[in-house]
């Protein structure tokens, strides 16, 4: 579990954020020893495009809410 997600998920539970909309992925992360250089550090976090898709995937949802078509569910 990424600990970033956990504290952004406990903070929402403090407010009433049952109507956020969100976008995440249902992949399970790689090993932790997976992908390591010699010295022991992470030779790439993830692949460049994923926020890039993440964010127009945001927008068209919130493009989606403005024109009034509702939020999509997957």
């Amino acid at each position: 579990v990424c600990p970033v997600e956990s504290a952004v998920r406990s903070g929402l539970r403090r407010y009433d954020a049952s109507r956020i909309t969100g976008v995440y992925s249902e992949a399970r992360p790689i090993p932790a020893d997976a992908g390591r250089d010699g010295h022991g550090k992470s030779v790439i976090g993830s692949m460049p495009t994923i926020p890039a898709i993440f964010g127009m995937t945001l927008a068209s949802e919130a493009i989606g809410h403005i024109l009034g078509n509702g939020v999509r569910r997957a």
